[in-house]
């Protein structure tokens, strides 16, 4: 099992899913192991069964609640089966923790032996509240949160994943022409360049009926990575 940036990074999920029955089978109260598995079948989309594993890690533990990484975690399995109020209320307690204001989340989530919290977990926090206050056209909360993450994360190498998540939230607002703007403005150094023209193709496309420009975006990618 690896834990890289506080994802999951497995070769195999089957293989590493029967890594951490074994595990559970001697610990059942391994905590953990429990959160390893909901990573793994919320990555296979088995949001069901990953909220199982989620609640029993709580059985074993009623206070890792308040841990930042199972919070993101349960806030990203419920956004994924389109539960968005239960997305939001997870991710406004996740928010409110002080290691999270105070940006000491990487050293409260030491305490762990095998799982990792940092500082790309902390943002996907922010961005996540933030999507789940646009899908629920809380677009003055959505902002507002927006604004700190800015804050928060300006240089730094999580700084053009706000930008892309605020291109998102832009195009949820039908404000096309910023989401244009910010995604135009994503250079091809940066390892979010594919994604940002991906998402601008798409633009393209779905909102301004121009197929021209979005196969543009492609030839775009190709002249940075010809295998694409």
């Amino acid at each position: 099992m690896l834990i890289a940036k506080g994802k999951l990074a497995v070769g195999n999920d089957i293989d590493a899913a029967a890594a951490i029955t074994k595990v559970l089978n001697i610990d059942p109260r391994n905590e953990e192991g429990y959160i390893l598995e909901a990573m793994i079948k919320n990555k296979r989309k088995e949001f069901d069964s990953a909220l199982i594993s989620l609640q029993e890690a709580i059985s074993h533990n009623f206070k890792i609640r308040e841990n930042p990484l199972f919070a993101l975690i349960k806030g990203e399995i419920e956004f994924e089966m389109k539960d968005f109020v239960s997305a939001e209320m997870t991710m406004e307690g996740a928010i409110s923790l002080p290691s999270i204001k105070n940006k000491q989340a990487v050293g409260e989530a030491k305490k762990y032996k095998v799982l990792s919290f940092t500082e790309k977990d902390r943002c996907a926090i922010f961005l996540l509240l933030a999507k789940c206050y646009a899908k629920s056209k809380k677009f003055k909360e959505s902002k507002s949160i927006m604004e700190q993450a800015i804050r928060d994360f300006v240089g730094t190498s999580e700084e053009v994943n706000v930008l892309l998540t605020n291109a998102l939230i832009s195009i949820e607002t039908g404000d096309i022409k910023k989401a244009i703007s910010i995604l135009k403005a994503v250079k091809s150094t940066s390892p979010y360049f594919v994604e940002s023209r991906k998402m601008l193709a798409d633009i393209h496309l779905t909102h301004l009926k121009s197929r021209k420009n979005y196969a543009r975006c492609y030839y775009e990618v190709i002249e940075t990575d010809p295998t694409f």
